[in-house]
């Protein structure tokens, strides 16, 4: 159902420097509550829509053909890249 009203969203995809495949579903959760406890100051007007991968699983999505990385790679946005 269309309101007619904008909304703001933002799609946030971190890939963590490791390359650790989260084994169960309690690993995932428990890494996306450390994660979203530190961006919480984000502006709360916005929804936010929030993905965390390590490296190995953002790989094994990529090859996959998962359509959110798809959609990340034509529109994405680098906001912060940690240097070596």
């Amino acid at each position: 159902m269309c309101t007619g009203t904008a909304t703001r969203d933002i799609d946030l995809m971190i890939i963590l420097d490791n390359y650790l495949i989260s084994k169960t579903y309690s690993e995932d959760v428990k890494r996306y509550i450390a994660i979203r406890k530190l961006i919480l100051d984000i502006n709360s007007q916005y929804s936010r829509d929030l993905k965390i991968y390590s490296r190995a699983e953002f790989q094994r999505k990529k090859e996959s053909g998962n359509f959110f990385i798809r959609e990340i790679e034509k529109t994405e946005k680098t906001i912060y890249e940690k240097q070596n």
